[in-house]
């Protein structure tokens, strides 16, 4: 019996059956719910790129192509806009959680900022972060070659999930003790293998440590080696058929480099859910119906007629109508024969409002408003009331997933100090490497503007303030000594015509 799983809608378009025949499921898997996840994702990664062969659409009577509407992309597209936009960093002390000026720290900044433009890190995670939404789950990896000069050593990356197995305790299934990336592959002669590459920490039962009091400080233990395809997921009865590391300790470094994001999370579940999961029938069904009115245009435009008898060629022999634009058919006289034209649709409205009440259903469902899509009339845009009540559902579902990306961001980021302090000889200490991300609702620059300066104006902010904002909000980052030495004396003469002000209107009501 096929296990259910949050991937269990996916299964019809893969054609499974209960229980599982011949079906769309990788055979190189043992494990059914791997099973059903990788499949799953090459699925959603189908619907996402707007496969034609994704979904069976029906031709209904016509030899048409199928219409495929690119629904998935927008959704993702949309819902991508709004995580983690614009990832930065900021610098905290880990005793006190207090920030800490880049200026004191002005080395390490400069290395991890190179370090990050060398990996590509930004474009990638944006890349990553679409793909999760996609896929349900996305994975960075840390890895590193000590044999490459200083401060090349240590890279990252992003690997497709579906080669991610963690090893789960035997006691808590939600604890994480070991992983595998896993790697299909054929050799030379056509025959399969799957290459593993194996981390286990001190809390697993391969470990030395295991049950010591080290056990939670132990440095993970690594190993690399190909089996055969048969039960490879069995720890116990897969064949290896050769080892390349034979569980090597990585010095420094105690846990897991693989940093798994899980789109949807839900307690007790150990993979995330693509945000397309559940709606796949209601794409389809748009797909489905646009198909069909598209056909009904055709039929509409070209025409559908009927008659009575057969065309015959030169020679008298019965043939085949042959309609279309340009042409002429000539009928035989009689009044038993008739040929006219049948009477079709004269609006597909209907059929378009089926469209727009499904597509409804999926934005309601997903918090896509019309102005989270880009679809809004100026003067919405312009009320932060009516602004922040439509954009309301998708920002709260961004914060959510947002949470949890920068939850294991900052894992990733406390263990990457550790790579660093190994293999690069570059020490962050006590000092926290804290991702930040911009602000979701879109920005009325000008409003904003105008609002610091009528602040600067009244002498209700500093100008060390009114410059940090116009710095970091606006991106005046070139602003000169002068101009400081001018918006300083300006702030003075306001503060002194204010009090001259005061003192004056004091005097007048004496």
């Amino acid at each position: 019996m096929t296990i259910k799983t949050q991937y269990v809608t996916t299964l019809p378009f893969l054609g499974v059956t209960l229980p599982p025949a011949e079906n769309g499921l990788p055979k190189w898997l043992t494990n059914e719910f791997d099973q059903q996840r990788v499949a799953a994702y090459a699925f959603y990664d189908d619907v996402y790129a707007n496969n034609p062969y994704t979904y069976s659409l029906l031709l209904r009577a016509a030899d048409d192509v199928p219409i495929y509407l690119p629904s998935a992309k927008r959704i993702i597209n949309t819902v991508s806009r709004y995580i983690a936009r614009d990832l930065g960093f900021t610098f905290q002390n880990e005793q006190s959680g207090e920030e800490v000026p880049e200026e004191q720290i002005v080395s390490n900044v400069l290395f991890l900022e190179n370090f990050f433009k060398r990996e590509r890190f930004s474009s990638r995670f944006n890349s990553a972060k679409r793909r999760g939404l996609v896929r349900g789950d996305s994975c960075l990896y840390i890895y590193a070659d000590p044999f490459k000069a200083q401060g090349s050593r240590i890279s990252i990356r992003w690997i497709n999930p579906k080669t991610y197995f963690p090893i789960f305790d035997i006691e808590d299934s939600t604890k994480v003790t070991g992983a595998e990336i896993a790697n299909l592959f054929t050799d030379s002669e056509g025959k399969e293998f799957v290459r593993v590459q194996r981390y286990i920490r001190g809390a697993h039962p391969d470990h030395p440590a295991y049950q010591t009091e080290n056990q939670d400080v132990a440095e993970i233990i690594y190993s690399h080696f190909v089996v055969s395809v048969d039960k490879w997921q069995d720890l116990e009865e897969r064949e290896i058929i050769e080892t390349i590391v034979s569980n090597e300790t990585i010095p420094g470094i105690t846990h897991i480099p693989v940093y798994h994001f899980k789109n949807n999370e839900e307690d007790g579940i150990n993979f995330g859910r693509s945000e397309l999961g559940g709606i796949e029938h209601l794409i389809a069904a748009m797909n489905q119906t646009i198909t069909d009115q598209d056909i009904a245009l055709a039929l509409s435009g070209l025409g559908m007629y009927v008659a009575n008898f057969a065309p015959v060629d030169e020679n008298g022999v019965k043939s085949d109508w042959i309609l279309g634009p340009g042409r002429v058919v000539e009928s035989p006289s009689g009044s038993d024969s008739t040929f006219e034209r049948v009477s079709g649709i004269t609006t597909v409205e209907p059929s378009l409002s089926h469209v727009r009440f499904i597509n409804e259903q999926v934005n309601t469902t997903l918090g896509i408003s019309d102005v989270a899509s880009g679809q809004v009339e100026v003067n919405v845009a312009e009320s932060g009331i009516a602004l922040s009540l439509r954009m309301g559902p998708i920002i709260d579902a961004a914060n959510e997933k947002e949470n949890a990306i920068k939850d294991v961001l900052v894992q990733f980021f406390y263990d990457l100090k550790a790579w660093f302090n190994v293999y690069e000889n570059v020490n962050f200490g006590d000092i926290s490497i804290v991702p930040v991300f911009s602000d979701k609702m879109p920005r009325n620059r000008s409003a904003e503007f105008e609002e610091l300066m009528s602040l600067f104006g009244e002498g209700l902010v500093t100008p060390e303030y009114v410059l940090k904002k116009l710095q970091s909000s606006f991106g005046y980052s070139d602003i000169s000594e002068e101009m400081i030495s001018a918006i300083k004396a300006q702030h003075v003469g306001a503060i002194g015509d204010l009090q001259a002000e005061k003192e004056q209107e004091n005097i007048d009501e004496e």
